[in-house]
This record gives C-alpha cells, structure tokens and sequence, in this order.
C-alpha cells in the first residue's frame, strides 16, 4: 500500500492504524471494523469506499484508481 502512496505522491497517503493498539474502541467502532485488515477510502475528507481483506497490489491499485 505504502508503493501506491509513492507512485502517486500528490494523489494517495496511506495511514495504517492498529485498531489493537488503541486505548480504546472508539476508532475502530466509529469506521465499522469488523475484520483486519480493512482499508477505508477517503476523497474530500469524506469516506466514500471500503473493502476488507487482503488483496494483491495490482488488486488494491485498480480499485484505488477510481478516485484518483
């Protein structure tokens, strides 16, 4: 995840957070984890995507794409 962050630099920023390391469920509660990993796509400051799960990164790439 971290490539795409670097191939498309004023586009993606990717930011990992460990739902286990938090003093608290609150984070992991407000975005609905329910299985990790999950990636949640934001654009605007809104989320408007998420997938669960471990994909490919030519996987992770195309389904990034669309909101770049």
């Amino acid at each position: 995840m971290h490539d795409l962050a670097e191939k498309y630099p004023d586009q993606v920023e990717v930011v990992k957070i460990n739902v286990d390391d938090e003093p608290n469920a609150e984070l992991a509660m407000q975005f609905q984890v329910r299985s990790i990993p999950q990636v949640t796509i934001f654009k605007g400051g809104k989320q408007v995507d998420q997938f669960i799960g471990a994909l490919p990164p030519d996987q992770v790439e195309t389904y990034i794409k669309k909101y770049i």
